[in-house]
């Protein structure tokens, strides 16, 4: 189910089960849980995902369009 978004590729915020598709700047697709995301940061028009073990993710979606996604308890 499409839950809306902007940014590259088709199938930015897709939500299958407990995880969110996303694609990040540089194109790279991530299904990401919402409890592996620790952490937003809004940067120079991208928003920095920050997640569990320190990976970095940066992508155009706006962080109040990426919290919703990844809100608990939204539905697939």
């Amino acid at each position: 189910m499409r839950i809306g978004g902007q940014g590259c590729g088709g199938s930015d915020g897709v939500r299958v089960g407990r995880y969110v598709i996303l694609h990040d700047g540089e194109g790279t697709r991530h299904a990401l849980s919402a409890t592996t995301v620790q952490a937003l940061c809004e940067a120079d028009e991208a928003t920095l995902l920050l997640l569990s073990g320190g990976h970095l993710v940066r992508t155009e979606h706006l962080p109040r369009t990426i919290l919703a996604w990844i809100e608990p308890g939204a539905r697939p």
